[in-house]
């Protein structure tokens, strides 16, 4: 029985095959999207967010276990797809940054696994 193909092989392959610019784009961004999102790290600073709210990278790091310069990388990656939002404090003794949840909207997963399958149905 042959094994199921993992989402990278499938972006690549599509990537590969498709040869609308745009459609090439949109796979390449969700391709980001999915390797910022499903890491472990990551998530851990997603929830972590969702249940505290606004907080600094410093705590962030307190509270995830991880070294700041680490944080400071998944806060860059989760900034790049737009799942978090961050903000300059005004001066302070050393230099702060907030980082909270963006405002997403509030779509369920079906709705989400929906808009997925239509993206794929109409790719050329």
């Amino acid at each position: 029985m042959k094994a199921k193909p993992d989402t990278k092989s499938v972006l690549k392959f599509l990537f590969k095959n498709v040869k609308s610019k745009d459609v090439q784009k949109e796979l390449l961004d969700f391709s980001l999207f999915l390797s910022v999102a499903t890491n472990k790290n990551r998530k851990e600073i997603l929830r972590l967010l969702k249940k505290e709210g606004e907080l600094t990278i410093t705590e962030i790091a307190d509270k995830v276990g991880l070294a700041y310069k680490n944080v400071h990388a998944h806060i860059k990656k989760l900034l790049s797809v737009g799942l978090i939002t961050t903000e300059k404090q005004e001066k302070t003794i050393g230099r702060k940054v907030l980082v909270k949840l963006a405002v997403l909207p509030d779509i369920t997963k079906k709705e989400a696994t929906d808009r997925i399958k239509k993206w794929i149905d109409d790719l050329p």
